[in-house]
C-alpha cells in the first residue's frame, strides 16, 4: 500500500512539473508573429568551440522554427552590434569575455510585448555554443529557463533547461500557449 501512494505521489509530481509554465511574462506581439532576426554574429571558427556563432545561431533558428505558434525569419547577416538598433525584431550579437557567462539576452518592452531583443553569446566560453544559441533564442522568445523546481526538470533533453542544444515538446508546447 505505501509502495502504491509513493507511486502515485511521484507520478502526480511528474505530470505537475512536466506541465510548469516557464513564460518570461513577455512576447512578440499577435498569434503566430513572424519576427525579424538580425544576425551581428562572427562566421569566424572560434578555436575554445571549433564553432562559428553564425552556423549555431542559424541551427537554433531552424530548431526553433518546428515550433508552430512563431517563426523567426533571417533579414540580414553579419550587420554591425550598434545598440540602440533600429528595427523591431532580434540582433544576436556575440563578445568575448573570458569568466563570464555562456549568453545572456536583454530586451526593451512596451507593457507585455517586445519591441527589441538583444542576445550575446561569448567566444570565450567553453559550454556547447549550440545550446547556448538555442537557450538564448527561447529567451528571445519569451521563455524563462527551465530548471528544477522552476519550469523543466533537469534531464529533460531541452537546450532551456541546460541540458541539450535544441528545444524540446514542451518548450514547443509553451510557446503555443504564450502565442494563442
Amino acid at each position: 500500500m505505501k509502495l502504491a501512494v509513493l507511486i502515485l505521489v511521484a507520478f502526480a509530481l511528474s505530470v505537475t512539473v512536466a506541465h510548469a509554465d516557464h513564460s518570461m511574462g513577455v512576447k512578440w506581439p499577435g498569434q503566430r508573429p513572424v519576427v525579424p532576426v538580425i544576425l551581428a554574429v562572427s562566421s569566424d571558427i572560434n578555436p575554445i568551440c571549433n564553432c562559428s556563432w553564425e552556423s549555431e545561431t542559424l541551427t537554433a533558428i531552424w530548431n526553433w522554427n518546428l515550433s508552430t505558434a512563431v517563426h523567426l525569419n533571417v533579414v540580414a547577416i553579419r550587420q554591425p552590434c550598434a545598440m540602440p538598433f533600429r528595427y523591431q525584431g532580434i540582433l544576436i550579437c556575440n563578445f568575448n569575455l573570458p569568466g563570464w557567462y555562456a549568453g545572456f539576452t536583454e530586451w526593451n518592452s512596451s507593457g507585455p510585448n517586445f519591441r527589441q531583443v538583444v542576445s550575446y553569446l561569448n567566444d570565450a566560453m567553453i559550454y556547447p555554443s549550440r545550446a547556448v544559441a538555442c537557450h538564448e533564442m527561447g529567451h528571445a522568445l519569451g521563455l524563462d529557463a527551465g530548471h528544477f523546481g522552476h519550469g523543466q526538470p533537469f534531464g529533460s533533453h531541452s537546450c532551456m533547461s541546460n541540458d541539450w542544444d535544441a528545444p524540446n515538446f514542451h518548450d514547443y508546447e509553451q510557446l503555443s500557449i504564450i502565442y494563442r
